[in-house]
């Protein structure tokens, strides 16, 4: 199983969507009061065994600094 089928079938069962990125393929599952969590699924080798690395970063700041971030890709917003 490739991580295309991995992630196909996590996010079918879970009900989540997911898209192909740069670096593998993101994972989108809703939260409570309408935010998401993004979380990352990439694969990478340790010795001859194939794996899986899972992460997801929370970036909390005011909404007011988004537009001074243009490159900063936004994964959700957290309301105080």
């Amino acid at each position: 199983m490739n991580l295309r089928e991995l992630v196909e079938k996590i996010c079918a069962k879970e009900g989540w969507t997911s898209t192909a990125s740069t670096d593998g393929w993101e994972i989108i599952i809703p939260q409570p009061k309408g935010r998401r969590q993004a979380v990352m699924a990439a694969s990478f080798k340790d010795g001859t065994e194939g794996m899986v690395r899972y992460t997801s970063v929370v970036v909390v700041f005011p909404a007011s600094m988004c537009a001074m971030m243009p490159k900063l890709r936004i994964l959700s917003r957290v309301t105080p």
